[in-house]
């Protein structure tokens, strides 16, 4: 990971409340009113320790920074597990 990539608790708060607005503005959108987030790795399935995601990605989920780097040893491929979009290295953030 690039030193210093980091995804702060309050941008991903603000993107959770813009979204909402959008959604309450459009009358046909079904609206949610929570969103639940695994603390589990979709990698490693186990409870993440360095919860990361590339700063290209959209969505909130995370995967564990070790899982994913462990992975990428045994078969580099730098694709994000979730949304399969780059994920390379230096593009890896950690969202606190």
């Amino acid at each position: 990971m690039a030193a210093g990539n980091k995804i702060s608790k309050e941008s991903v708060l603000d993107e959770f409340q813009q979204k909402q607005k959008m959604r309450e503005q459009d009358p046909d959108d079904i609206i949610t009113t929570s969103q639940v987030l695994s603390l589990k790795c979709p990698l490693s399935w186990q409870r993440m320790s360095l919860p990361c995601r590339s700063i290209s990605c959209t969505h909130n989920q995370c995967f564990d920074a070790a899982s994913y780097l462990l992975l990428q040893t045994q078969g580099p491929q730098w694709l994000c597990p979730i949304c399969d979009k780059d994920a390379p290295l230096d593009q890896l953030a950690v969202d606190e």
